[in-house]
C-alpha cells in the first residue's frame, strides 16, 4: 500500500542516502558512527515494524465503526467554522498590532519570520497566540477523518481553513502536517487516487519554496534558483550532516539528557530534582551550510548510543505498523486520523526529532477527538420523526 510504513521510511532514508553521495562535495566525509547510526535506526524500524505486522489486529470493540454519517460531526462542522473564524480574525488582528509595535514602518515578511524566531527562544508572547492556528490544523485534519459524514462543499471550506490555518502559522511544519495527513486519509477513504497523491505532494512542494521566497529564507541576495537550491540541501540533507557534525564533536552535550522534555524537567524541580531545562533551539553549526536540526537519531543516539537507535527506532516502526494495520484493516475515521497524523514525525525522521522533543504537538492533536468523545457524551443525537400516513 502507498502509506505502509515500512516503504515511506525506506524512501525517505533512500533519499538521503543518494542526496549525500550527490552532494559529497558540499558536506564532506562523514563518521563512520553516522553511517552506523543510520544502519541501526533501519534495522531497528524493520525489526518493529516485523513484530507488529505478526500482531493482531487491534481489538474491533475499542471503537465503534462509522457506518452512517456522524451527526455530531455534522453539527460541530457549523460551529467549528463560526468560533474558530472569529478566533481566527481576532488572533490575526493581535498578531498584527504586536508585530507592528515591534517592528514599526520595518514590517516586511522576512522580518516578521525573524521577530517570531526571537520569540520562541524568548517570552513566547507571539507563539502562544499561533497554537490558535495550530489548533486549527489538527481539528481540520479530524474533519478529513470524517469526510463520509461532510457533503463536498463542506470538505472544500475544511481544506481551505486548514491550509491557510498551516500558512498562518509560518511555519512550513505544519503546511507538511496538513499535506501529508489529508493526502493519507483521502487515499484511504478513495478520494483521492495515487495519482492524486503525487499531484498534492507536487503541490506542497511548490508552496513549501514559495513560502521560503516569500520569507527571504536563505539567501535573498541571491536569484530564485539559489535560494530553491539552499532550502532544498538544508530541509533534506542538512540534518544529517548537523548529526554527524555532534558524533565527531559532541559540542551540543545537553545536560541531564535529550529525551526528557522540559515539561517533564520543570516537574522534576517541583520534587527537588534539579534538571536543566533543554535549549528552545538546538544551537546552529555550519556543515558548511549553516543548520540546527539534527534528525530524530539524535535524541536516541545522544543518550544511548547505538543500542539506544536500534530500541528507540524498534519501538517507533512498532508503533507505526501498529497504526497502520489498524488504519488498513478499520472502519473508523479515529484509526484513520491517529495513523495520518503519526506520519507527520516519519516524514520529519531525516529532518529533526518530532517523536520525543514536542510532546506539545502530541497532546494538541489528541484534543479533537477528545472533544468529539466528550460531545458523544454530552449530546444526545436527535431522533427522526416518525412519518404520519
Amino acid at each position: 500500500m502507498l502509506f505502509d510504513p515500512r516503504l515511506l521510511f525506506a524512501l525517505i532514508w533512500i533519499g538521503q542516502i543518494l542526496g549525500l553521495a550527490a552532494f559529497g562535495d558540499v558536506f564532506g566525509s562523514f563518521s563512520w558512527l553516522t553511517w552506523g547510526s543510520i544502519a541501526c535506526a533501519t534495522l531497528g524500524f524493520g525489526a518493529g515494524a516485523l513484530v507488529a505486522a505478526a500482531t493482531p489486529a487491534l481489538d474491533a470493540r475499542l471503537a465503534p465503526a462509522q457506518g452512517k454519517p456522524d451527526w455530531l460531526i455534522q453539527k460541530a462542522f457549523s460551529w467549528f467554522v463560526v468560533l474558530y473564524g472569529i478566533a481566527g480574525v481576532l488572533t490575526t488582528a493581535k498578531l498584527y498590532l504586536i508585530l507592528r509595535g515591534e517592528l514599526g514602518s520595518a514590517m516586511s515578511m522576512p522580518a516578521v519570520r525573524q521577530a517570531i524566531v526571537y520569540d520562541f527562544t524568548g517570552g513566547r508572547q507571539i507563539f502562544s497566540l499561533l497554537r490558535v492556528f495550530f489548533f486549527g490544523v489538527g481539528i481540520c485534519i479530524y474533519f478529513l477523518a470524517n469526510a463520509g459524514s461532510l457533503t463536498r462543499r463542506q470538505l472544500y471550506v475544511v481544506v481551505a481553513i486548514g491550509l491557510l490555518s498551516a500558512i498562518l502559522t509560518t511555519g512550513r511544519l505544519y503546511i507538511l502536517l496538513f499535506f501529508v495527513a489529508g493526502a493519507a486519509l483521502f487515499y484511504r477513504q478513495g478520494i483521492l487516487t495515487t495519482r492524486g497523491v503525487f499531484i498534492v505532494g507536487g503541490l506542497f512542494v511548490g508552496l513549501f519554496f514559495l513560502v521560503a521566497i516569500v520569507l527571504q529564507k536563505g539567501s535573498p541576495g541571491n536569484g530564485v534558483l539559489e535560494q530553491v537550491g539552499w532550502n532544498t540541501k538544508v530541509y533534506t540533507l542538512s540534518s544529517v550532516a548537523c548529526f554527524d557534525n555532534y558524533v565527531q564533536t559532541g559540542l551540543q552535550e545537553i545536560p541531564g539528557g535529550a529525551l526528557i522534555p522540559n515539561a517533564v524537567r520543570g516537574f522534576l524541580d517541583h520534587l527537588g530534582l534539579n534538571i536543566p531545562l533543554r535549549p528552545s533551539l538546538m544551537p546552529f553549526v555550519s556543515v558548511p551550510l549553516t543548520c540546527n536540526t539534527y534528525t530524530a537519531m539524535f535524541p536516541l543516539y545522544h543518550d544511548g548510543r547505538l543500542p539506544g537507535i536500534i530500541l528507540g527506532f524498534f519501538a517507533i516502526g512498532l508503533f507505526h505498523q501498529f497504526l497502520f494495520k489498524w488504519s488498513s484493516s478499520s472502519a473508523k475515521p479515529m484509526a484513520w486520523y491517529l495513523y495520518a497524523v503519526s506520519l507527520y514525525p516519519l516524514f520529519m525522521s531525516s529532518f529533526e526529532d518530532a517523536y520525543f522533543s514536542s510532546p506539545g504537538f502530541w497532546v494538541l492533536l489528541w484534543i479533537p477527538p477528545a472533544l468529539h468523545w466528550l460531545g458523544k457524551l454530552i449530546f444526545k443525537e436527535p431522533r427522526k420523526q416518525a412519518q404520519v400516513c
